[in-house]
């Protein structure tokens, strides 16, 4: 038998691995009986064609698929055919790689990052502080986004001061500092008329439209900014029974001033060339009442109205006028009204600041320094919030009873 020789396959000269005898032998061993289980395909038509062809000349690599190691088609030393197939090889795809490490990069910053905020929103309910966000670049943007806040409330903080400065010099509150009035309501908020009820025979229904024509009144005339300036008051007038011929008294009184009969009576009015109204607020306090007398139903409001008045063209010299009224509206059983009109049976009027025994058809306030037409205020200080009573009937008011003016007082407290 012959020797092997100890050298390592593939050095030049190797002789076979087996002897011719050691074939033999292992030829013999392949019985019949093995091989009817050995597997056994023949080769395809295409696969004797390049095993022909490779034979003759050797295929080269084309360079598809670079991304892996070449195909080794070379015959094995000292065999007669092209090397079998090589194992297949799993080629990489570097784009999924890339894809994978950057969900795997988002995953860790959320959980960097979302992670404080959800601990932060869940203790935000138990009161405590919101946790910042970690990292270099999210840190710059948190405190760029601090100082921009901080920035944006001081700004505001300033403006608010500045807005709150002005109100102190602009409100109109400033002018009923110290004053009773000052808790009163704006305007015609204070003339809340109470809960309409039926009263004797007359229904809920008519006693609430009384009820608003009343307020409709006292708002025409006392606080219409047209009419408070001298303007014509014929809205009022719109609402009260024309047979009561009060617009012609009225501008009979408007045209030649007396004591006997002042549109002041009726209408509160200052004299535009030499009076001014600050601000835009008049405070208004007062009472709305609906009882019968006889058949009649009789619907009375009694209300005060402070003004804040300057002469004109010296702010400085603002001051407070009070007037106080009570009308009176008379509802009959029968339709002795026109529709749409009421009867005027009452109007009481008196003033506080307004200068007295002075007949000009308009208020006259008693400014800093300053006297209405050369007249000064008379007689005794009286509480212009007490009750309103009767003058002495003048004569002048036509159809109605117990009316006129209780005259002017001193300023008091107002």
């Amino acid at each position: 038998m012959a020797t092997k020789k100890n050298k390592r396959a593939g050095d030049p000269g190797d002789e076979p691995l087996l002897s011719d005898q050691e074939w033999a032998d292992l030829e013999r061993s392949f019985t019949k009986e093995s091989t009817k289980s050995a597997a056994y395909k023949e080769p395809s038509a295409r696969q004797r064609e390049l095993t022909e062809k490779w034979k003759k000349d050797e295929p080269k690599d084309t360079g598809w698929r670079t991304d892996g190691p070449p195909a080794d088609l070379s015959p094995k030393p000292g065999g007669g055919g092209p090397k079998s197939a090589p194992r297949p090889v799993r080629h990489r795809r570097p784009w999924l790689r890339n894809l994978v490490w950057a969900l795997v990069a988002a995953l860790v910053t959320v959980a960097i990052i979302g992670g404080p905020k959800l601990f932060s929103s869940s203790k935000g309910s138990e009161g405590a502080s919101p946790a910042v966000p970690v990292g270099t670049a999210s840190g710059a943007g948190t405190a760029a986004s601090a100082a921009s806040s901080l920035s944006s409330a001081s700004t505001a903080s300033t403006a608010s001061a500045a807005s709150a400065r002005a109100r102190a010099v602009t409100s109109d509150e400033q002018y009923f500092d110290g004053s009773p009035s000052q808790q009163w309501a704006d305007g015609a908020a204070g003339i809340v008329p109470p809960a309409a009820v039926a009263v004797g025979g007359y229904s809920a229904q008519t006693v609430g439209a009384g009820y608003a024509a009343l307020k409709t009144f006292l708002v025409a005339e006392n606080l219409d900014p047209a009419v408070l300036m001298g303007g014509d008051p014929r809205a009022m007038f719109a609402l009260l029974d024309p047979e009561q011929r009060l617009r012609a008294e009225y501008d009979g009184w408007a045209a030649k001033p007396s004591p006997d009969g002042d549109p002041t009576y009726l209408v509160t009015r200052f004299d535009p060339r030499t009076a001014m109204l600050m601000g835009h607020t008049v405070k208004t306090d007062g009472t709305m009442t609906a009882t019968l007398s006889g058949a009649d139903l009789q619907i009375e409001g009694d209300y005060r109205f402070v003004y804040i008045v300057a002469h004109k063209g010296d702010p400085g010299s603002w001051a407070r006028v009070l007037v106080h009224r009570r009308i009176q509206f008379t509802l009959y059983p029968d339709a002795r009204v026109p529709a749409g009109t009421h009867a005027l049976t009452r109007y009481l009027s008196q003033f506080s600041n307004s200068a007295c025994d002075v007949y000009n058809g308009y208020l006259n306030p008693q400014f800093t320094g300053r006297a209405a037409d050369g007249a000064e205020p008379t007689g005794a200080p009286v509480d212009p919030y007490g009750t309103l009573t009767a003058p002495p009937s003048t004569g002048a008011s036509g159809t109605a009873s117990d009316s006129g003016s209780d005259g002017c007082h001193p300023v008091g407290t107002i």
